[in-house]
């Protein structure tokens, strides 16, 4: 599976430009720079545009002064824009765009969704080759359920909390759920 991301996106509440930062494909990307800067939201907003069940970008600044947050990835069927609604008071919100093509433009503003996040993780699911896999087909819930576009997270990122705990080897390996997601 051939997954880059290539753009984190911000669109402002006031109806400024985007705010865009950009990643290098192919290498590991480095967040740096001065605190309070924004550099621990990166992971949240990539998880939450990636179809996340809660929002945990930090509330402060960015949540208040963002109304979207979106990724724009490459893989080869082209490039995806995924945006996710800031979700207000609520935990997360479904309301999401998709925009699909051999190159993808970002949009200066997003008024509506045009998809919701269940729709987005099953084309993820499609392109990560999930759609069919069982551990123990009839399987609802619990461990040994069909894997998902979202377990692949746990290889994904290296947030700070991860790269300083001696215990912990992959994001969100610290809960119960995951840990035994992996293990299957």
């Amino acid at each position: 599976m051939y997954f880059q991301l290539r753009k984190l996106i911000l669109w402002p509440r006031n109806g400024a430009a985007p705010r865009v930062v950009k990643f290098e494909p192919g290498v590991v990307n480095v967040i740096s720079g001065a605190s309070k800067t924004g550099k621990s939201a990166v992971i949240p907003i990539v998880d939450y545009c990636l179809g996340s069940e809660k929002c945990a970008i930090p509330v402060g600044v960015i949540r208040e002064n963002c109304s979207w947050f979106g990724i724009l990835i490459e893989t080869l069927e082209g490039e995806k824009l995924l945006a996710r609604r800031e979700p207000g008071d609520q935990q997360s919100t479904g309301d999401m765009v998709l925009l699909e093509g051999a190159q993808v433009e970002i949009p200066e503003t997003i008024t509506d969704k045009t998809t919701n996040v269940d729709t987005v993780k099953r084309a993820m699911n499609r392109l990560a080759g999930l759609t069919d896999l069982d551990f123990e087909p009839g399987t609802e819930n619990g461990f040994k359920q069909r894997p998902s576009f979202r377990d692949l997270m746990a290889f994904t990122f290296q947030p700070q909390n991860v790269i300083a705990n001696p215990d912990v080897m992959f994001f969100k390996a610290d809960t119960t759920e995951h840990r035994e997601k992996l293990k299957t």
